[in-house]
């Protein structure tokens, strides 16, 4: 089953268990053509038709096929006015603080948003996001120019190995940063990540050869308060995923501008607090875990 069909599925899912909206409601909802392909899709998938699977979550409470809102991390669209809300809230500490710099990512990027026969992670394109210098969650981050060259540093995974020219993606990308910094803002992306699983890591080399580092962990289709999805940090970028809020990890609702009432994309931005901020660091490296299918997309990266 395709990834995008089995996301639509998920959804579907959960606003079958959430309200008393018809199956046929449902199924165009969550964009399939037909009533009658969306019946067929959803039993091969949960192994019984819509009505019986919204009365069997009814009666028991809580569906194991939808995904988990949790209670662990804050569950997105909580507060603020909704899903709609989610990108407003700075992180704590930020009001006033200067120094912010933005770092260039022209020379390492190697994909696109939505031009090109594959664009963002091969399945469907990222619409919406303009260059710019654009605040998330208090921190600026700069956009690249997808009409001026890629976009975005698209790491391997099983799932993408090569880009649309057949060149393998990068396991390992250096970003030279070469200054103090008291904290570190990763704005990234994720897809195919159904299962919770470490993708990725950055590792923050210090000038003398010490190192730290951050495992990026996506919650998949875990329960965030379970072991396997406790130490989750992002969450796959579609709309079938409930996104999550995190103390260091937030997620960020990006509305199409071609679509307003399109679905929504979200992108996560990552908070990393130097541990030793007198000593200069000299680069971030990222890395990825080509023999899993969880994919991780990095956008842009802000230091304080």
């Amino acid at each position: 089953m395709e990834h995008v069909t089995w996301l639509r599925l998920q959804e579907a899912a959960r606003l079958l268990a959430a309200d008393e909206q018809v199956v046929a409601e449902v199924a165009h909802q969550v964009g399939f053509e037909s009533e009658r392909a969306f019946r067929t899709a959803f039993h091969k998938a949960f192994g019984c038709s819509p009505s019986a699977y919204r009365s069997r979550s009814r009666t028991s409470h809580q569906s194991h096929h939808v995904i988990s809102e949790g209670t662990g991390p804050e569950r997105a669209g909580s507060r603020g006015g909704g899903l709609r809300g989610l990108g407003g809230r700075a992180y704590p500490g930020l009001d006033g603080v200067k120094g912010a710099r933005t770092l260039d990512l022209a020379a390492v990027a190697n994909a696109r948003f939505s031009r090109g026969a594959r664009p963002w992670f091969g399945d469907a394109p990222l619409l919406g996001l303009r260059p710019t210098l654009r605040r998330i969650h208090g921190v600026p981050f700069r956009i690249l120019d997808e009409a001026a060259g890629p976009s975005f540093v698209l790491m391997r995974s099983r799932k993408m190995a090569r880009d649309e020219t057949g060149r393998a993606l990068p396991v390992e990308v250096s970003i030279p940063i070469g200054r103090r910094v008291r904290w570190l803002f990763v704005l990234h992306a994720c897809a195919w990540a159904a299962l919770p699983v470490g993708l990725a890591r950055y590792v923050f080399r210090r000038t003398g050869g010490a190192e730290a580092g951050i495992v990026v962990r996506a919650l998949g289709t875990a329960h965030p308060e379970e072991p396997d999805g406790s130490e989750a940090n992002i969450q796959d970028w579609y709309f079938g995923y409930e996104p999550q809020q995190w103390e260091d990890a937030r997620a960020w609702n990006l509305p199409s501008s071609r679509d307003p009432a399109a679905t929504p994309q979200y992108l996560y931005t990552l908070r990393w607090k130097n541990p030793d901020p007198g000593v200069p660091l000299e680069r971030l490296v990222i890395t990825s875990r080509p023999e899993v299918e969880a994919t991780l997309g990095v956008l842009a990266v802000t230091v304080y």
